[in-house]
């Protein structure tokens, strides 16, 4: 004996449920430079009131390593994972050093908040690239924190607690990077170099010295060349170059 029950399908019960609050988060760009403002729209639909303390979209750039290490039984894999770039901007609630913001409660509503991120100038950005499962790789999320994530998010080693009244939304970006040179910083030159000859226990010695090793166009570098023959050669050249 057995029977048939018609079950309804899982969107269905969702119906039951209606839609759930939802984060979107549109950029006006796929790529940015080093420099450029990072710029997008973050969309809020919220179908269910929402009281929370920030909303925010955190920025990022890491650099992700999988690595074989050992042999044999020992072999294993290995993941570092670097952030060289973390930013964050508050469109909710900004927090006033470690103090927790106030509560703001959303009502139902579709609301669009506008952001940008300054990455300066003068910041040095590797360029987006991907090599098997390691590279570099930029992004955002976008999520809330609220009293029950609060807390628990400003430990740190801990893995961040996400919010329950809204799912957090991640997009990513391409960045062409650059890379800046270090400014030089200058440092005396005093090289010395000996020259042995064939039969000779004795050799050639030659120095040079310089007040700095780092000069600019139009600068003329000084150098002060002195040479020491305890051989029986006969120099009959110096050439600089």
């Amino acid at each position: 004996f057995f029977y048939l029950r018609q079950c309804a399908p899982h969107s269905a019960f969702m119906n039951i449920l209606g839609p759930k609050n939802e984060i979107t988060i549109k950029l006006d760009s796929p790529t940015y430079t080093v420099g450029q403002d990072i710029t997008g729209t973050l969309i809020l639909d919220v179908h269910k009131k929402i009281t929370l303390l920030t909303l925010q979209v955190y920025v990022f750039g890491k650099e992700k390593i999988w690595m074989c290490l050992g042999t044999g039984d020992n072999k294993h894999h290995e993941k570092r994972v670097v952030n060289f770039l973390e930013e964050t901007v508050y469109l909710i609630g900004e927090p006033d050093g470690s103090k927790k913001p106030p509560k703001t409660t959303i009502p139902v509503g579709h609301y669009e908040y506008a952001f940008e991120c300054k990455v300066p100038d003068d910041c040095s950005l590797p360029p987006s690239i991907e090599v098997g499962k390691s590279g570099i790789y930029y992004g955002m999320w976008g999520h809330i924190e609220d009293s029950d994530t609060w807390s628990a998010n400003k430990k740190k080693n801990k893995k961040r607690k996400k919010s329950s009244q809204v799912k957090e939304f991640f997009i990513p970006f391409t960045m062409v990077g650059k890379f800046l040179p270090a400014t030089p910083t200058p440092k005396k030159v005093n090289f010395t170099m000996c020259k042995k000859f064939m039969l000779s226990t004795k050799a050639l010695e030659m120095n040079v010295k310089m007040a700095r090793d780092v000069w600019e166009g139009g600068e003329t570098a000084k150098v002060l060349f002195s040479m020491k023959n305890d051989t029986n050669k006969v120099v009959k050249r110096v050439e600089t170059m």
